[in-house]
């Protein structure tokens, strides 16, 4: 069974109670899979400061992760469950890995990355909402380009 992972993501910064929408967004879901792929066992406070999200944002994110079926909770930390092992590594699948830009007129930052995502093509509408996800992590701007 092929797992459709981009979905998956979507059901996670989803709302699922009254009250407000999480401040998460898919990129940090993204991270958080990656950080906990990479040990035996993150914190959240560990998790947090990698995500660079508040105590209250990354219980919330962890809470929806668990909802999800992607991570198991232990004392010993937060581990990605076998389901989650699937997503994460659908997605490292369509994730290129960072390629550096050299600065140039078309640059906005100090330092410049591009990413490119396989088969999501589709899912871009005009661009300025994964201009606005990249911000929301850090980003000083950002640019899309679908093919």
């Amino acid at each position: 069974m092929k797992v459709e992972a981009l979905r998956v993501i979507e059901k996670v910064v989803s709302k699922i109670a009254p009250g407000r929408a999480p401040s998460f967004i898919e990129v940090h879901v993204i991270k958080a899979l990656e950080a906990i792929s990479a040990g035996e066992g993150v914190g959240r406070i560990k998790l947090s400061e990698t995500l660079g999200l508040g105590g209250g944002a990354t219980r919330t994110l962890v809470r929806h992760l668990r909802n999800e079926e992607l991570i198991e909770v232990s004392r010993s930390g937060i581990v990605l469950s076998k389901f989650g092992e699937k997503v994460f590594s659908d997605l490292k699948s369509r994730i290129s890995e960072e390629i550096e830009i050299p600065k140039s007129p078309l640059t906005v930052g100090a330092f410049n990355v591009a990413v490119l995502i396989r088969n999501a093509a589709g899912l871009v509408e005009y661009g300025v909402e994964q201009r606005d996800a990249a911000i929301k992590v850090g980003a000083s701007g950002g640019y899309n380009i679908s093919l």
